[in-house]
């Protein structure tokens, strides 16, 4: 168990699709250190490099606290996306043990679901994560859980980043076809679609959406969207944000 100047150290690490954040605390409950990095779903890079960055934001978070490196925190919570199975969440204890057994003694995983029910009330309740991707779930008193959507974006993701990102593009394409006429001008969300993936006509997504496919950057695109629907007051825009709240 870890102790400098007398004292314990817990960590806990929040992880998203796109972004993360690791913070340290005393055994008064101070934030001592903090960190933050890369996405950290299992789902979208795997659980080896997933695991690399948390070590990687945990040692950033003990550098930021002035704790040695090669401490093992007394204990570390991994609130993470995609991190429901039970046995996933074994396997990454495991390899978090083996492979870098100086971050922590002790650890406890869950999804980012149950972490954000849990900073709010420890008699359960209800969270809709609405990031990258999108997720809700219930958690009861007793411990049951029910869940809705979180199935990532070949199945949905309704009202994220992503499906907003996609609906954008869609209406742009579906469009310029002449398969689905837009109610709205395509201008604005055209001309942000082509700056944000750096191309200058159509074909030039066909790279981004195969071989250079990457959730997160995609995901990106709703920013230029939401500045669009507030700043630019750009109707398409408002409509694909209308069509998100629906869900």
């Amino acid at each position: 168990m870890a102790v400098v100047a007398n004292n314990l150290y817990f960590g806990g690490v929040e992880g998203g699709g796109t972004g993360s954040t690791a913070i340290i605390l005393s055994n008064d409950g101070k934030v001592v250190g903090r960190s933050s990095g890369q996405g950290t779903n299992h789902w979208l890079i795997g659980l080896d490099e997933c695991l690399r960055r948390v070590n990687e934001m945990v040692e950033e978070a003990k550098k930021s606290a002035g704790i040695d490196i090669n401490k093992p925190l007394a204990s570390l919570g991994l609130s993470l996306s995609g991190l429901e199975k039970e046995e996933i969440q074994k396997t990454a204890v495991s390899m978090m043990t083996s492979k870098y057994p100086n971050c922590s003694d002790k650890y406890h995983m869950c999804c980012d679901t149950v972490g954000a029910i849990a900073t709010a009330s420890d008699k359960g309740g209800v969270v809709l994560i609405s990031g990258t991707g999108s997720n809700c779930q219930l958690l009861m008193p007793s411990g049951k859980t029910v869940n809705c959507g979180g199935w990532g974006h070949m199945m949905g993701d309704e009202g994220s980043a992503w499906w907003i990102s996609y609906k954008a593009i869609k209406t742009v394409f579906d469009s310029e076809d002449g398969l689905v006429p837009s109610q709205h001008s395509i201008k604005y969300v055209k001309g942000k679609v082509f700056e944000h993936f750096k191309i200058d006509n159509l074909f030039g997504m066909l790279d981004h959406l195969y071989a250079k496919f990457d959730k997160a950057y995609y995901a990106g695109l709703c920013k230029a969207i939401a500045i669009g629907a507030t700043e630019a007051q750009d109707p398409l825009c408002q409509h694909l944000f209308f069509q998100a709240v629906k869900f």
